[in-house]
């Protein structure tokens, strides 16, 4: 297990998380894009089991997008973007989620990444933006 991003609650982490670190479990800190990349075309599985609303989850997407499955909390924009038994699974609670991992890791990795290029490709994003802005009478053409 790789765990990376932040330490946003240095108590939560000594208490929580320090002592259950070794050579099979780890934290990585903060990791550029590219690290970002590669451990998640090298992941069985991405975990992110965030409690917030997250307003959109463009971590998952970047997941989805190497063709890494996602198992997390169904809180937020996530339902509207992990497709279940497609790209992922989300889970009500965070009891649930260990055993949703071996189900995600059965997906297919390529049906994954072709189901998130087909909804999220920054071509489609951008028309969709576009026709939005169209729609609701806002201008494309700079003032």
């Amino acid at each position: 297990l790789t765990i990376a991003g932040p330490i946003i609650d240095g108590r939560l982490f000594d208490e929580k998380i320090q002592p259950f670190l070794n050579d099979e479990i780890r934290y990585v800190g903060l990791v550029n894009h590219q690290e970002k990349n590669d451990y998640f075309a090298r992941s069985a599985c991405a975990i992110l089991p965030f409690r917030g609303e997250e307003p959109f989850g463009v971590v998952n997407i970047e997941a989805m997008a190497c063709g890494t499955p996602v198992v997390g909390l169904a809180n937020g924009a996530l339902p509207e973007i992990v497709d279940q038994g497609v790209t992922g699974y989300l889970a009500e609670t965070e009891a649930e989620l260990p055993g949703l991992i071996q189900r995600a890791m059965a997906l297919s990795r390529g049906a994954i990444r072709k189901r998130v290029m087909e909804r999220f490709n920054i071509g489609l994003v951008a028309q969709k933006y576009l026709s939005l802005y169209q729609r609701i009478g806002i201008s494309s053409k700079a003032p």
